[in-house]
């Protein structure tokens, strides 16, 4: 696999998903402010749902998450998730009460608060996940994803068991059946007395067979 590629594929879906939640962002605060009253108190706290939002998800994409304790693991998602339900609840009728002034559709009035802080909760989501393939590419591009291999079965070496001295008297008598008695013992590296007796045996076997 190419991980320098895939990389970078991500990279850029990365900066695209930043850039839509940039986007979301800015429409859902324009759209909160516009039913504040004109003064700054009034539109910063207006705004103030869509950005924290956006600063919960941008903390959870950018810190990535241990492998420690259970507890960690479990209290980021779920205090931003908690996070965003409220920040989205106060947005949608903050943006409801804005889109009023301005349409009669009801439709647009009720849906369109949903669609803009929907469409940032997604892309922020997607840019969480993101990361995490990210991380994972590049722990496998720097070989750091070692895995232990069971390790193969030792080969049991055969050793070849030497011939015995009545085995090699045998083949010298195979081969020279008329050699002498103590020439054989030489050849075979054994006693004389040795040779005599196995000769003997081996050739009254044979004179029997015959």
């Amino acid at each position: 696999m190419d991980y320098a590629l895939k990389i970078k594929k991500l990279k850029r879906l990365k900066w695209a998903c930043r850039a839509i939640v940039a986007t979301a962002t800015f429409v859902s605060v324009w759209a909160n402010q516009l039913q504040a009253q004109r003064n700054g108190a009034s539109i910063f706290i207006s705004i103030m749902p869509p950005l924290i939002v956006m600063a919960g998800f941008e903390l959870v994409s950018r810190i990535p998450i241990s492998n420690g304790i259970w507890v960690t693991r479990f209290t980021r998602p779920v205090v931003t998730a908690s996070i965003t339900l409220g920040s989205a609840w106060l947005s949608y009728f903050h943006q409801r009460d804005a889109f009023g002034r301005y349409t009669t559709d009801v439709s647009t009035i009720r849906v369109l608060p949903l669609l803009i802080d929907g469409l940032m909760v997604i892309a922020a989501v997607s840019l969480v996940e993101l990361n995490v393939q990210v991380a994972l590419l590049e722990t496998k591009q720097a070989g750091l994803d070692v895995r232990v291999e069971r390790a193969p079965r030792p080969v049991t070496k055969v050793v070849a068991k030497a011939p015995s001295g009545k085995e090699r008297i045998a083949l010298v008598l195979a081969q020279a059946p008329d050699l002498a008695i103590k020439e054989i013992a030489e050849r075979a590296n054994v006693s004389y007395n040795y040779s005599h007796a196995v000769v003997s045996e081996l050739r009254r076997k044979a004179l029997e067979a015959s």
